[in-house]
């Protein structure tokens, strides 16, 4: 039979950000991690007024999307570095445990473990199935009828002037 959990099992990777010898040793979250992650990571709002008689459509629907990159990214750092040889200026190992540590961490080093977590917890894979490539790029022309364009992307957007 096929294990199907996950393996605690540590896994080291050299960094080419941090030559000859800087590592990061990586353990692969369990996907129960992997959702939490993502539910914390962003937030989606959508308010709808009535309107009253007379009001103008234009503040009617407000939609607030925010994500928390900066919180998704701790959390995955802290919980999937295991062991590592990043140092600070001082020569002070860097704590994954604590913010204050991706604050000063050179981003030519974050975004490589960055690649590296994501590529382990198979979140490199997960992008791609669930946001396919669209067949065609381009957006419809102003000529274009409402009816050649797909029913998905016919969406209204409220813009407000000011």
């Amino acid at each position: 039979m096929p294990v199907g959990t996950v393996t605690q099992e540590p896994v080291r990777h050299e960094l080419t950000s941090l030559p000859p010898d800087g590592f990061v040793t990586l353990r692969q979250l369990p996907y129960w991690d992997v959702l939490e992650r993502r539910d914390q990571g962003s937030r989606a709002v959508m308010e709808q007024t009535k309107r009253k008689p007379g009001q103008k459509a234009d503040d009617d629907t407000k939609m607030v999307i925010e994500t928390y990159q900066t919180w998704e990214r701790f959390y995955t750092f802290k919980n999937c570095i295991v062991d590592h040889n990043i140092t600070d200026s001082n020569g002070i190992q860097l704590d994954f445990n604590k913010e204050l540590t991706l604050r000063m961490l050179n981003p030519a080093v974050g975004v490589e473990i960055e690649k590296l977590i994501d590529k382990l917890n198979a979140e490199d894979d997960a992008d791609e199935e669930l946001f396919p490539t669209a067949a065609s790029t381009s957006l419809p022309t102003q000529e274009a009828k409402a009816s050649e364009v797909p029913e998905q992307s016919q969406l209204k957007l409220s813009t407000q002037t000011n």
